[in-house]
Parts: structure tokens; sequence; C-alpha cells
């Protein structure tokens, strides 16, 4: 019975391709899509801005990346990134946005080597365009950024590398890349904890420096990896710094 109870614990462990959950955020549905790339159908969250239903206008889409363990409901809470991207908004260091909460399992938002798992062409192929036909969001590079913690914030300055034509801007938390085009990279921001292990970008700032990249890093004092101490003390600036790439539309 014991060793039961273990192999379902550790198997709830494991990211799955769809993970619904209880006490979403105000505003944040749950939906699936079916993955061609991956033959599967493939967990999201979008959340809604308030006054969404009842406009007209386009918003700017906010495309968040989950760390390793979580999955597109694990930030989509109460009291998770909407709650932090509404007071960025309330703040203005943010224009009104749709927030899209992707599933990239543990894959780094990297099609694995092996061909089994094909994520980053379904977060860049086919969810964000599904998104953006089905909601009034997005649409073109200064219509959109992208923000993550940890295994989602190596992910997002690596996928504001690879398709610097797609995102206005970067938001990293926790996290740091070492491949890429860096001279693609249109604005960058950077949160590092102190005693954070998993964003020890040192090199990496050399780099966008050598490279002339717009970017600002913040280096938290005693902070570990610690996604609310990053969102606390890092998060108004952090979007404020990106959100001047997006155009005119988004702050309408």
């Amino acid at each position: 019975m014991l060793a039961l109870i273990a192999i379902a614990t550790l198997q709830n462990r494991f990211p799955k391709w769809v993970n619904p959950a209880p006490n979403l955020a105000i505003g944040v549905v749950h939906a699936t899509l079916h993955s061609p790339a991956n033959s599967h159908e493939i967990g999201y969250s979008i959340y809604l801005p308030k006054g969404y239903r009842e406009s007209t206008r386009k918003y700017p889409l906010l495309i968040f990346l989950h760390g390793a363990g979580g999955s597109e409901t694990s930030d989509a809470r109460v009291g998770g990134f909407t709650t932090v991207v509404e007071k960025a908004i309330a703040a203005k260091a943010l224009p009104s946005c749709v927030v899209l909460f992707a599933n990239g399992l543990m894959s780094g938002y990297r099609d694995s080597s092996d061909k089994k798992q094909f994520i980053e062409t379904h977060v860049m192929k086919e969810l964000i365009p599904h998104i953006e036909k089905t909601y009034r969001a997005g649409g073109r590079r200064d219509m959109r950024l992208i923000s993550g913690f940890s295994m989602g914030g190596a992910g997002s300055c690596r996928l504001a590398m690879a398709y610097p034509e797609f995102f206005a801007g970067a938001v990293a938390w926790g996290g740091s890349v070492r491949d890429g085009d860096l001279e693609a990279v249109s604005r960058l921001f950077l949160g590092i904890g102190e005693l954070d292990g998993f964003a020890k970008a040192e090199d990496f700032q050399s780099a966008l420096k050598k490279e002339g990249v717009s970017f600002e890093s913040v280096v938290l004092k005693g902070v570990g990896h610690d996604l609310g101490e990053y969102y606390s003390q890092t998060a108004h600036q952090g979007f404020g710094f990106v959100s001047q790439s997006l155009g005119k539309e988004a702050w309408k």
C-alpha cells in the first residue's frame, strides 16, 4: 500500500500535458489546445483584464513561462502572477494586457533533441497564434512581451533572442541563458537574486553590454531563488523598462 501511495505521489509531481486547478484568479480561464506537433491536447490559461469584454480595443499580449515543476495553472491562481500584473497596471508600469500562461513541462521551452516533445514549436507556432486569433491581443511585435521565472526566465531570454521580430521585450527572473543572438534583443530586464544559484548571469550581462543591448538588471541582496521577492522588489521596474518598447496602441 505504501509503495502504491509513493508511486502515485511521484506521478503527480511529473509535469502533465493538461493541469486544471482550483482557485484560479479572477479573470483567468483554463483551456486546452490540440497540438499537431506533439499529438496531444495541451493546457493553457488565459487572463483577460478588467473591461476586456465590454470594450472593442486590442490589448498587448504578455506571455508568462513557468519554472521547472510548474504548469499552465501554477502561477495563474489567486494571489499569483495576475496580482503582480494588476499592481503593475495600477502603477502604470504596464498597460492593461491579456496574459497567456503556457505549459512548458520540463522542456526549457525547447524542442527536445530526442524529438519526443516540441514545446518551443507548440508555444511559438501553435499556442500564441491561436490566442491571437481567439482574443483581441497581440498580433505584432510591439504588442507582445514575454516573461518568466527560473526555467521560464531562461526561456524568456532565449525566445526573445531566437524570435527578435516577435517580442518587444522580455522580463526574466531567476534564470539566465548562454546561447542566442544577443544583438537581436530589443529590451531585456534581469532580476537576479544575490544567493540564487540558478541566476548567475555575470557572463551573460557582460555579453549584453558588449553587444550594446538595451537591458537593465537588479541584484537583490540576500535573496535566493524566491519568486515572491523577485516580484515584490523588481516587477514594477522590470515591466516599466520593457513596456517602453510597446507601441502606442498598447497604451490606449
